[in-house]
């Protein structure tokens, strides 16, 4: 093992390429719309979909609003630092989504109700 080593950069990027919620959640809906569940359950799984999207879209915004923000060469940047951002960035949209106070999610569930 001593020939190994493992960079977490790689790592990082190997992971960030795995995970596509925009994809997952596509796939979540289809599944919502195929299952064999009643009315209102099915209503309470769209929100909970809703709510995904409109936290990857809070996500989505929040990183474009880092990546315009000047940083100085005082203190370097690490690898480490992008992760925990990032970590930190999809708890910060998850607890905006769950707010509703941009009410993307409630446009996504008023206008996709009807095909339940």
């Amino acid at each position: 093992m001593e020939g190994l080593s493992l960079d977490p950069r790689m790592l990082y990027k190997e992971i960030k390429l795995k995970s596509n919620p925009v994809k997952k959640t596509n796939q979540q809906f289809d599944a919502l719309l195929k299952s064999s569940l009643s009315k209102t359950a099915k209503k309470e799984k769209l929100k909970k979909v809703c709510t995904a999207m409109e936290s990857i879209f809070i996500n989505q915004m929040l990183k474009s609003m880092r990546k315009n923000v000047q940083r100085s060469d005082l203190i370097k940047k690490s690898t480490g630092e992008d992760i925990f951002q990032d970590m930190l960035y999809n708890e910060y949209s998850q607890k905006m989504a769950e707010s509703g106070d941009f009410g993307i999610g409630k446009l996504l569930y008023k206008s996709l109700d009807s095909y339940i």
